[in-house]
């Protein structure tokens, strides 16, 4: 179970308590969210210094902190586009009468500035990590993009 077993269950267990902070922090009122944000800003630049410092490791304690680290950085973008601090130029809500195409251009729109500060953040992860030996937070954050761009699909396709 230690190979494989405890890392499986390291991660669920992160996936989910993050989850539920995020969730919890933007569910609490609107004049909170600024402070929310602040906090998570410190936890994310803890975070990229987390994941620059083991990037350059190649012990197991190594791999579990640049994974958390890059779960992390994702909750900080994840939590400022839930409270509005990281959208696109449209935020209304989509009119009933749009079409499929319309519907896409606004998602877009509305999505837009959150998908750049992804692609910037995957850009820093790498440069900050760049050969090094231990990529896990960079790929940590990767894969979590990936599985928000297969949910995003199968909403639009299903």
């Amino acid at each position: 179970m230690g190979d494989f077993g405890l890392p499986v269950i390291y991660a669920l267990f992160l996936w989910w308590v993050t989850t539920g902070i995020l969730l919890y922090l933007h569910r609490l009122p609107a004049r909170t969210h600024r402070w929310s944000m602040l906090g998570m800003s410190l936890v994310a630049a803890a975070a990229l210094y987390g994941h620059a410092a083991s990037s350059a490791h190649t012990d197991l304690v190594a791999a579990y902190v640049a994974f958390s680290c890059g779960v992390l950085l994702w909750g900080w973008l994840e939590l400022g586009y839930f409270t509005g601090f990281l959208v696109g130029p449209h935020s209304e809500p989509c009119p009933d009468s749009a079409g499929q195409w319309r519907r896409f251009l606004l998602a877009i729109r509305t999505n837009l500035f959150h998908e750049l500060g992804i692609l910037i953040t995957v850009a820093v992860l790498a440069a900050v990590a760049w050969d090094a030996p231990n990529q896990a937070g960079t790929w940590a954050f990767v894969v979590l993009w990936l599985m928000r761009w297969s949910a995003k699909l199968n909403l639009f396709l299903g």
